[in-house]
């Protein structure tokens, strides 16, 4: 990328007129001004979580505050629901609730495919249209989440397994920034074997705490 001092001074004075996030009563909010009825399914406040990730788990030491107003609003969300499109998975996941993510994960995999089609990741009509390609991508990007996050500090260190419950055995081979890829086994509560190619981006992975599975 080529920019220059003028770039810098114009993105610093951008950066100054964006408001922080807005938490009322330490629950993140969608705006600080807003009116009753809503126009749309989804939980807005929550988009500081995806697709924005300015509050993560794997961002925990630097937005610890926040990730409690996250996982609050979370757990206040209007929208409960969890299929097509719904966001509630990639959130739950992004937030490090492990036993939250895996139930949705198990059920967007429980559901039969849309008749009439040969393939069976072709889901049946949800919000927008038939066959529904967003369910299983949502599922795929929230099963991720579970197992690997972003920093999106300098150096791109990534988070390994910061919404993992205990109780999942997990063999996988993951892609990281900067070319880096991650081989784990993970089972019996712990981490078996952990490869990091190259061997020089080994220090920009972390290993996050499994948790107990509370969805059984």
């Amino acid at each position: 990328l080529i920019f220059d001092a003028d770039d810098v001074a114009a993105w610093r004075q951008l950066r100054a007129r964006i408001p922080d996030l807005p938490v009322a009563g330490g629950v993140l909010q969608p705006c600080l001004k807003m009116p009753n009825h809503t126009s749309n399914i989804e939980n807005v406040e929550l988009y500081a979580v995806h697709p924005y990730r300015l509050v993560t788990a794997a961002k925990r030491n630097k937005t610890d505050a926040l990730r409690v107003a996250a996982a609050a609003a979370f757990a206040q969300r209007r929208f409960t629901g969890d299929n097509g499109w719904d966001q509630n998975a990639m959130d739950a996941a992004l937030l490090g609730l492990a036993a939250e993510a895996g139930a949705m994960v198990v059920a967007r995999a429980a559901l039969a495919p849309a008749a009439g089609y040969r393939f069976p990741a072709f889901m049946p009509h949800l919000q927008d249209y038939e066959p529904s390609a967003d369910h299983l991508a949502v599922h795929n990007a929230a099963l991720q989440f579970m197992l690997l996050q972003r920093t999106d500090d300098r150096e791109d260190s990534v988070v390994l397994l910061p919404a993992w419950p205990c109780d999942w055995d997990v063999s996988a081979r993951l892609h990281a920034p900067r070319g880096t890829t991650i081989e784990v086994e993970f089972a019996g509560g712990r981490v078996n074997t952990l490869h990091v190619s190259p061997a020089a981006r080994a220090p920009f992975v972390r290993v996050a705490a499994c948790q107990p599975n509370r969805s059984h």
